[in-house]
């Protein structure tokens, strides 16, 4: 990878790797040698990280501490060493790399990125993600080139390097339906079009990581459709109290709760809607594109946005992202019974409706199309969407 401008970037397979040292010097002194033999992948990951001519500097991903190995832990939420498959990076992660990568193309013209063989995949996602979001490259631009440096990933599912394993997977196994390098660039392709991630270098990562540690939630669509986890069960992390008070009940002073709760034990006046699905019309008007002001809810130019979520509790939150719609998936048959939405939510008059399809199936296309038909009438006011279990169905 090279910053652009500066001398032409080079990208080697670990089966045609050459020479550290021998590349290094190469594209120092801007002509190429001639490679030798397979170099040890230990060896390459072994060599320091500047170059003692001072124009080129190697960057090792995998080795830093933000990038936590490039494994996802679900930020305390889930613990995912038992699962040994690839994980792609988290947005935070690649924002995170991009602004690592500004700061050593300041310090040399040419950047070399390393990559061990298990984690090719993910490395692949980095390097594209510089070509989407710094260069203005398609995803399937950034995918080619990227091809250039890596062989052709296998015909099989279940060999071919450029896929991800599923989430929660015991074998690490990946599949015809598993995530691709491809899927991710042309996910940051997108965020960058609709200008949901207009400039990574305001992006402020810290928020939005402190975002999905304390509720666990993301921004679908930036101001229009945010995913958490289920309240009642993030409201009982010891580590945020506090998160299911309403604000009149903060003004009043009043203590958080100081014990686990059990979601039955919040009854109270809910106002959920379980919603029937309605027989899919032929005819149907075909769903419209968002057509607001884009939001940019994690831009580092907004200076207050930790200062809000520290203090912030569930209905806070919602209050501030202009959220009004609740839509609890599957809720109501995980539980076996009406479980009330929590109180501080109700307070403050927001709309609670529930979708029901088979447990751990995929939702058929009537239920989706009412799904999606609903947060498309909701979009002015925002709409919040979680599930029980968080496998998945969200």
């Amino acid at each position: 990878l090279c910053h652009p401008g500066t001398s032409p970037s080079q990208s080697w397979a670990e089966e045609t790797a050459p020479h550290v040292q021998s590349a290094i010097e190469g594209l120092a002194s801007s002509s190429p040698r001639k490679p030798p033999p397979r170099a040890d992948a230990e060896f390459l990951l072994s060599q320091p990280e500047s170059h003692e001519s001072g124009l080129v500097k190697l960057i090792k991903p995998e080795e830093s501490v933000d990038m936590n190995y490039c494994q996802w832990d679900g930020d305390g939420h889930f613990n995912m060493k038992g699962y040994p498959g690839r994980n792609p990076p988290t947005l935070g992660q690649i924002v995170r790399y991009l602004q690592k990568l500004d700061e050593a193309v300041a310090d040399a013209p040419a950047v070399v990125h390393l990559t061990s063989q298990d984690r090719r995949a993910t490395g692949a996602v980095l390097a594209g993600a510089v070509m989407v979001l710094a260069q203005g490259m398609t995803a399937e631009a950034a995918w080619a080139k990227i091809l250039r440096g890596c062989p052709a990933p296998s015909t099989n599912p279940a060999e071919a390097w450029d896929r991800f394993s599923s989430p929660f997977s015991p074998t690490g196994a990946t599949g015809e339906s598993s995530l691709t390098v491809l899927d991710c660039l042309s996910g940051l392709e997108a965020a960058r079009r609709l200008s949901w991630l207009e400039d990574y270098k305001t992006f402020d990562v810290e928020a939005w990581r402190f975002l999905r540690r304390k509720f666990d939630a993301s921004w679908l669509i930036p101001g229009e459709m945010i995913a958490f986890g289920d309240p009642q069960l993030t409201a009982q992390n010891p580590r945020f109290p506090g998160l299911l008070l309403s604000p009149t009940s903060k003004e009043k002073g009043q203590s958080p709760m100081a014990h686990p709760v059990s979601e039955c034990d919040l009854s109270n006046a809910s106002t959920a809607t379980s919603f029937s699905v309605v027989e899919e019309n032929e005819e149907a008007t075909p769903l419209k594109p968002f057509a607001g002001t884009p939001v940019r809810p994690f831009s580092a130019e907004q200076k207050s946005q930790m200062e809000y979520l520290q203090k912030d509790s569930f209905a806070s939150l919602f209050l501030r992202m202009g959220i009004r719609h609740i839509v609890r998936l599957n809720y109501l048959h995980e539980c076996k019974q009406e479980i009330n939405c929590p109180t501080a939510l109700i307070d403050i008059n927001m709309k609670v409706g529930n979708y029901e399809f088979k447990d751990g199936s995929v939702p058929g296309r009537k239920t989706l199309r009412s799904f999606v038909s609903h947060c498309e009438r909701a979009h002015a006011e925002g709409l919040a969407v979680h599930c029980k279990a968080g496998l998945g169905r969200t």
